[in-house]
């Protein structure tokens, strides 16, 4: 899940405490990454990779003073955030889903946000909502390309995100791992969720409509599509 910056701003406006997992990665987490980094490049022929340092792991009890102090009651990321604006990936390691979360915000958002054109852009118009340059309304009008793959601001229907590219990311790496129950089963507790939430999409939603673009457009035709260079 990564962190949307128009509706959940940081605890930061009155003291943010800082909160890191003091877990290790461990040989385990050690080899599930750099078993995706090279899925990543033999698929997309792209080489990417994150430093250790940028990965922060937590026990629940850890997880929960994170939430805690990072985030108000009514925007408490599951298990698992990417930060944008620190580049850093929280993941909460005592949980059923902890792979495909690490796939999700890793090989999902933060390869989306720091490595396509289309993650770039949506980071400046995120910076301009934030500042209050642009409202929300104001970004679906002047950016409606970026709605191409059902990409939304979380709460905020026909506006942009990028869950659907880091769902459909994920989906492709547990595959890869042989780690599809878990992916389904997350997709099918998580879109309760949402739906209870009252949440305008679904994983469901934006997983499915990256699936028919790929029947059309094949992978790499979609990774060209948000502009990462291949």
């Amino acid at each position: 899940m990564g962190k949307d910056l128009s509706s959940s701003l940081l605890k930061s406006i009155i003291g943010k405490k800082e909160v890191i997992g003091k877990m290790k990665i461990n040989s385990e987490i050690h080899e599930l990454l750099k078993r995706a980094d090279t899925f990543i490049l033999s698929e997309f022929h792209i080489k990417f990779h994150t430093e250790k340092k940028r990965i922060h792991l937590y026990n629940d009890s850890e997880w929960a003073d994170y939430k805690n102090s990072n985030y108000d009651s009514n925007r408490h990321p599951p298990a698992s955030i990417y930060d944008n604006e620190t580049d850093q990936i929280h993941v909460c390691f005592e949980r059923k889903y902890y792979k495909s979360n690490i796939f999700h915000e890793i090989y999902g958002h933060r390869f989306f946000f720091t490595r396509s054109d289309y993650g770039k852009l949506y980071l400046k118009i995120m910076t301009k909502i934030k500042s209050g340059l642009l409202s929300d309304s104001e970004a679906v009008k002047k950016y409606p390309k970026i709605l191409n793959y059902g990409f939304q601001f979380k709460y905020i229907k026909n506006s942009c995100n990028g869950e659907g590219f880091a769902v459909w990311m994920e989906g492709l790496l547990c595959n890869e791992f042989k780690l599809d129950f878990l992916f389904t089963d997350k997709l099918i507790e998580y879109t309760k969720i949402r739906i209870n939430n009252k949440y305008p999409y679904t994983y469901f939603d934006v997983y499915n409509k990256f699936i028919e673009e790929e029947k059309i457009l094949t992978r790499l035709g979609i990774m060209k599509k948000l502009g990462f260079k291949l």
